[in-house]
């Protein structure tokens, strides 16, 4: 049947504009008792009926008007593809004639480095120069072009994958051979006599590290700080991937170390800012180790992701801490060292320790199952101290982690027992609070670390009991326990960072645990004096603000998002509690692995609980005269910290994925979570 002989109808039922007002997309307004509409009124044409599709217009698709039409199409195809390759064969040619000089490495291994001025500006004061290094970075018309609506259609019709990075990691980075990867990172290698000053600034922390420098047993008599320099040289030169992986990971390590005493030495002293360069080795690194594949198993491999563990420790990523070392305990199950009589490398044992205790700490933390289970350690009496501590500690987080999962029913009493057992580990002199002047800086953090990880985890068993009521006077024992173990574990920090060799030691998370303490504190010194021994506020409160000096001054020293913003709340709860608080008007943070605290006023006619009238919460007065009071919420997961972590439907959950304990915490106050406990204090002299 022609399409002529067709009959032709108006469109479906509530289609009601006219077939040229539809082409013209315009509003369609039919006038009372009129046949023709507004718009066709006003530029004298007829006004026609939208009609309805035929069957026959299948047959057309050969006709020449749909056939130009698909060549055109097939024309914009071709221009894309090509666009596409010609990006491609650039990146092969930098990579190829292997002259890609630092600004086109960040673009590759860090697309998304701060276009703003802030970061060179940071390293022109460091440097005290004007013409600092400064790395090229897409403009911000290019990264909109990424999101523009005809490009992303295009890549959705062509299946092109973007640019950007789907991983939890390090965002912004390519998927591209591993040889594009090493000659971009090879290009990020500061010059030799940068890079040994780089290597011999930070020498005094390697011991911390969790493996041994790479290139210590390959002979060389002469320097550590040389040797490693030749190890990272050598290692493009072989293009081996994990052996190049290593030795980054280990230079990554050095320039998260510097301080900024060290980088004011040398007027060009890296070819990039230190967090942009960093940034890179990360994303460079991870993306030659997911290359690489989970089923290659070798002691580089495993080293390597050791020392990526260790990195996301010190920038506060346990998530992604916990995801590596997990990766790394597997690794090491497949080369066998878990099994000690088939392994008698001491040195491969103690890898295999570290990636075992390591797990168990940060899944202690985060609320998660253990890997390795039924793991037992004989407490070898020639072993060194600290390994022997270290052990019983880590022997014991796993039944305390069983214990408040729900997984185990072990009595509290016959966990306290272990507990005790393993204090008589210690060497009595270590109880001292303030060590002997003399002692070496590796000895002094062997020591300081061993009872920081004793108190957390004689906080850690016994919190949940403290927050079941504070009027309960059988869980008297636990708070006790609890608010001790807190001022230990602070007072065992601050000797850490109040010497001169250990001061600047980075690494957030440990930060991040000792003001976990400090608020635990804080919630004690706030509850009603009738539930407590008032005795040793004056202490305790000294302790917090103490603290937070701490932080401040580290945070200025060294590049620390965690120290920063715990000084700013501690602050905050001091000023709150003794009528000195400064901050907003309504303050509400969400921390991470712990819960929530809120700051505010409220009338003092509302009041529902008190503190002690001795120091009261700030008064106030509002600009209408009304009299006010400080307010403060807290919400605390004590059993299973890990149990609120949202998952990802928030807008700051891609932010929070790749900062974790670095996120803005108050950029996440208005999230509404279950807590294990919650509470609401404020000031003396509120009436109901």
């Amino acid at each position: 049947m022609s399409s002529k002989n067709h009959p032709t109808g108006r469109m479906r039922l509530g289609t009601r504009s006219c077939a040229e007002c539809r082409r013209r997309k315009v509003r369609c307004i039919f006038p009372s008792q009129s046949a023709i509409c507004q718009e066709c009124i006003a530029h004298g044409i007829p006004c026609k009926a939208q009609e309805r599709r035929t069957s026959s217009s299948s047959d057309n698709a050969g006709s020449p008007g749909n056939q130009g039409m698909q060549q055109r199409l097939q024309g914009l195809e071709d221009i894309v593809r090509e666009l596409l390759n010609r990006d491609r064969e650039q990146v092969e040619s930098w990579t190829t004639r292997g002259d890609m000089d630092s600004s086109r490495a960040i673009r590759l291994l860090h697309p998304d480095a701060a276009t703003d001025e802030s970061a060179a500006v940071t390293i022109d004061q460091l440097m005290n120069t004007p013409d600092s290094v400064t790395c090229h970075t897409p403009s911000s018309q290019e990264e909109n072009l990424d999101q523009a609506p005809l490009v992303n259609l295009v890549n959705q019709t062509l299946d092109v994958q973007s640019d950007k990075s789907t991983r939890s990691g390090n965002r912004g980075i390519r998927h591209l051979p591993n040889n594009n990867y090493i000659s971009a990172l090879r290009a990020l290698v500061p010059r030799i006599d940068d890079l040994l000053l780089i290597l011999e600034s930070t020498m005094e922390y390697w011991f911390i590290w969790p493996t041994e420098p790479p290139g210590h047993n390959e002979g060389q008599s002469y320097g550590r700080a040389a040797m490693v320099k030749d190890f990272i040289l050598n290692s493009f030169e072989s293009r081996e991937p994990l052996r190049i992986v290593k030795g980054v990971l280990w230079l990554a390590l050095c320039v998260q170390q510097l301080s900024a005493d060290a980088i004011k030495q040398r007027k060009s002293f890296l070819p990039a800012p230190p967090q942009t360069l960093f940034d890179a080795y990360m994303a460079g690194a991870e993306a030659i180790l997911v290359d690489v594949g989970e089923s290659v198993a070798s002691m580089d491999r495993l080293e390597c992701l050791l020392l990526y563990t260790k990195l996301c420790i010190n920038m506060g990523k346990p998530r992604q801490a916990w995801a590596t070392v997990r990766s790394a305990i597997n690794c090491a199950l497949l080369l066998g060292i878990h099994r000690p009589n088939q392994c008698p490398e001491p040195y491969q044992q103690s890898l295999w320790s570290q990636a075992w205790q390591i797990d168990r700490q940060l899944s202690s933390i985060l609320g998660v199952p253990y890997s390795v289970s039924h793991l037992h350690c004989s407490l070898d009496p020639n072993l060194p101290v600290v390994v022997r501590i270290m052990q019983s500690i880590n022997s014991i987080v796993p039944k305390v982690s069983d214990l408040h999962q729900g997984l185990t029913e072990t009595p509290i009493e016959e966990i306290e027992i272990e507990i005790h057992n393993c204090a008589n580990l210690f060497p009595n002199e270590w109880w001292s609070v303030i060590p002997a002047e003399y002692m070496s800086f590796d000895a002094l953090y062997a020591r300081q670390i061993c009872k920081i990880y004793f108190f957390q985890l004689q906080k850690t068993l016994h919190l949940p009991n403290m927050l079941k009521t504070f009027d309960d006077r059988n869980i008297q024992t636990s708070r006790n326990i609890t608010i001790e173990a807190c001022r230990n574990l602070v007072s065992t920090y601050e000797v850490l960072r109040s010497s001169s060799k250990s001061a600047l030691i980075i690494c957030d998370f440990m930060d991040f645990i000792v003001f976990s303490a400090a608020l635990i504190i804080t919630v004690h010194l706030l509850t009603p004096p009738s539930s407590r021994n008032t005795a040793r506020d004056a202490g305790d409160w000294n302790i917090v603000t103490h603290l937070a000096q701490t932080f401040r001054q580290l945070a200025g020293a060294i590049e620390c998002s965690v120290a920063q913003q715990a000084a700013t709340l501690l602050e905050y709860l001091h000023g709150a509690h003794h009528g000195t608080y400064v901050g907003p008007e309504e303050y509400a943070a969400f921390i991470p692995w712990f819960g929530k605290v809120r700051i505010g006023y409220v009338p003092r006619q509302q009041q529902t609980t008190s503190l002690s009238p001795q120091t009261p919460l700030s008064n106030t007065q509002d600009q209408n005269g009304s009299s006010f009071c400080g307010s403060i919420e807290f919400g605390i997961n004590g059993t299973t910290p890990g149990s609120f972590v949202w998952s990802g439907s928030g807008p700051w959950d891609s932010q929070f994925i790749y900062d974790e304990l670095g996120i803005d915490w108050t950029s996440m106050g208005d999230i509404e979570c279950d807590y294990d406990w919650t509470q609401l204090f404020h000031g003396a002299g509120y009436e109901n």
